[in-house]
């Protein structure tokens, strides 16, 4: 099966992505425990979104262990899942979930494609660094991941911004939360010819409880 990686990207925080390969029926077979959960996937009636929903709970199971639950919703469209801080990413053929029972997390992966250039000025600020397809994509993704960090705030993408970073295959940016005076996230990211992934967590030394 198309398992990309699970690692553990810091204490108590495990990331995990899945190509997504197979088809509806074929990761059924894989791993009984999905048959499970079919009875929380009812809405989704298109065998493509069904097989990305099948390919996230195949994640879930081995992130946290095999236990199966449900992956709820909050109103803002988070998902939630009980006894876990979690968050969840999908695109064209790819889907990344990062799970911590003690940290905030917040996870995105976008494909590789010129497309975003074509929309640059409705995500990026004439302040930030956007001179490559690279630095788009990984600006694009990064705000992504803090939106969903800072879910409750509702950001816009204008209301963050990218301090100026190092380009690289792998690397960090710096996010500024603009509704937060002086508040800052870590963003890390990986970028290759298929996707770029970006992804942060809490980094303080304290403990969080799971929302």
């Amino acid at each position: 099966m198309a398992l990309v990686s699970i690692e553990d990207i810091a204490p108590n925080i495990r990331l995990g992505i899945w190509r997504i390969e197979e088809t509806v029926d074929e990761l059924l077979a894989y791993d009984a425990r999905l048959s499970k959960v079919m009875p929380y996937l009812t809405a989704y009636h298109h065998r493509e979104r069904l097989r990305e929903k099948l390919a996230v709970y195949e994640l879930v199971f081995i992130l946290t262990g095999g236990t199966v639950m449900e992956i709820k919703h909050r109103q803002n469209g988070k998902p939630y899942l009980e006894g876990w801080n979690i968050s969840i990413s999908d695109t064209k053929g790819y889907a990344a979930v990062v799970v911590s029972k003690e940290k905030k997390v917040a996870v995105d992966i976008e494909y590789f494609s010129d497309r975003v250039s074509r929309i640059v000025r409705k995500f990026i600020r004439s302040d930030e660094y956007a001179a490559t397809i690279e630095a788009q994509l990984i600006n694009w993704s990064a705000k992504e991941t803090t939106y969903k960090y800072f879910s409750e705030q509702n950001l816009q993408y204008f209301e963050m911004r990218l301090q100026v970073f190092q380009e690289n295959c792998l690397g960090s940016v710096v996010v500024e939360n603009l509704k937060m005076k002086g508040k800052t996230l870590c963003v890390h990211y990986r970028i290759n010819d298929v996707f770029v992934l970006t992804y942060a967590y809490d980094e303080s030394t304290h403990h969080l409880s799971v929302e």
